[in-house]
């Protein structure tokens, strides 16, 4: 009855976002976005529906304790405490609350003070956590050298002998949660979905109307109109960094793998150890990493340095910062070839897995194109924060692990180096081509959710500020 309830909530909250959408959108577009707005109304749900999955039920209290006594038929009392089990789903008897028993691979065991497997510390009883539901078991270990064990739980006492003949398992059932608890703890995860469901469906779906105008034009429209403009501009951006220089377009090249081997020459002794393929780990951080401050430093100038241009004519200033953007992508991509023959010559396995890297790169560009145009907004209000910025990316690169590796530290440490845009596309990057192996979709989730934030304040702000920017270059 609480799924049914549960799932019922579930898709009424999907049913009223898609409801507010539709209705926000201007009506002589609905029909045009219609299909767009139920694209992202099934993304939003499976993202929600997903991470729902992995979060944690409500728990309740269980502890258990050794009683130091056995069978008759008995030749020892030793307790070993297998796992849990809650509605189907086995878990490993870890995470005590309180008490100290001896951590095997099948479980926690505890013997009396003398027998050799004592540890010190060790206590009578252990406190667990279990999550709420309706079946849920003990299981512990039997054989004919277990003992017996009490079980307090829900306010109740129960016994369990672990005797056995020959080697086995033996089940104690559990009372079922409460049918109030279990409805909250539905609550708690519908509550969850209705809110990551709202926020994957509004911002895609509000990244296109913000992107696009009030009238029939859209930002696809905007850009093939000005397309001469726009080829000029990335013409220009990208030929006027290395005018009069002797190399060229070559230090596109050259200037990542000198910076390379600095950095190559100064960590390998500290980290190389450690870390496989360590070149091509440090080449994939420098990569992602410097293309990310090259892209958004020049999208921070974009539009002072473009001031004399776009106050004299009438045109969408988001181009200067595109140009930018798109000069800064060739140099990443020439440096890309470069990596890749790294790869080869590290003995890096090519597989079908490489035409995955297209996404991060993708998710990149985006999220460089958004926090450009929101570092060249303020920029123009606020003059110093290329200065700051500066200071930030500096701290940025010790922060994206881009010469050491993350397993150095605790796991909720590790876990919060996820906070880090660059580094989730690093990390990406690294999966791929060291590791061999495809992230997940929690993972894929963080690097396009990073991607559509940052694009959908870039757009919200020139959409807002755009007739201001005029009074400030």
């Amino acid at each position: 009855m609480i799924l049914k309830f549960e799932l019922l909530v579930k898709v009424a909250a999907v049913l009223l976002v898609g409801w507010c959408l539709f209705r926000v959108t201007a009506p002589g577009r609905r029909k045009r976005f219609f299909p767009l707005l139920l694209l992202a109304c099934i993304v939003g749900t499976l993202i929600g529906w997903y991470t729902c999955s992995l979060l944690p039920n409500m728990t309740e209290p269980i502890t258990i304790t050794a009683e130091g006594t056995q069978n008759e038929g008995a030749s020892y009392h030793q307790i070993a405490v297998s796992g849990f089990s809650c509605d189907g789903v086995e878990l490993p008897a870890v995470g005590t609350t309180e008490g100290l028993w001896r951590t095997e691979s099948d479980g926690l065991w505890w013997v009396e003070q003398g027998d050799s497997r004592w540890i010190e510390g060790m206590t009578q009883s252990v406190s667990f956590q279990i999550p709420v539901g309706w079946e849920r078991y003990v299981l512990f270990h039997a054989g004919p050298d277990y003992g017996i064990a009490s079980v307090a739980f829900a306010g109740e006492v129960y016994q369990a002998d672990t005797y056995a003949p020959e080697p086995d398992t033996i089940v104690l059932r559990l009372p079922e949660t409460p049918s109030l608890v279990l409805l909250q703890n539905s609550l708690l995860r519908c509550a969850l979905f209705a809110v990551l469901a709202a926020l994957c469906t509004a911002l895609p779906y509000g990244c296109v109307l913000i992107v696009t105008d009030n009238g029939a034009s859209s930002l696809q429209d905007k850009l093939h109109k000005y397309r001469f403009l726009f080829e000029e501009l990335v013409h220009r951006d990208f030929t006027k960094k290395y005018k009069r220089t002797a190399l060229g377009m070559a230090w596109s090249v050259l200037l990542p793998l000198l910076q390379l081997l600095v950095l190559y020459v100064v960590f390998s002794a500290i980290f190389a150890s450690d870390i496989p393929h360590y070149v091509t780990y440090l080449f994939s951080g420098q990569l992602a990493y410097n293309y990310f401050v090259e892209a958004t430093n020049q999208g921070m100038s974009a539009l002072l340095e473009n001031a004399p241009i776009f106050t004299k004519v009438n045109l969408p200033k988001y181009l200067f910062v595109f140009s930018k953007n798109i000069s800064s992508l060739i140099s990443f991509l020439l440096t890309l070839i470069v990596f890749f023959i790294f790869c080869w010559l590290d003995q890096i396995t090519f597989s079908w897995k490489f035409i995955l890297l297209l996404y991060p790169i993708v998710c990149l560009v985006l999220f460089n194109i958004g926090f450009g145009m929101i570092l060249s907004a303020l920029n123009v209000f606020f003059r110093d924060t290329q200065y700051l910025y500066s200071i930030f990316t500096t701290i940025l690169m010790w922060c994206s692990a881009i010469f050491f590796s993350v397993d150095q530290f605790s796991p909720t440490a590790q876990k919060n180096f996820l906070l880090n845009p660059v580094y989730v596309y690093i990390r990406y990057f690294r999966m791929i081509t060291i590791e061999g192996t495809v992230p997940s979709i929690g993972y894929h989730l963080w690097a396009f959710g990073y991607a559509i934030l940052a694009v959908v304040v870039g757009f919200a702000i020139y959409k807002k500020y755009n007739h201001r920017f005029l009074y400030y270059v």
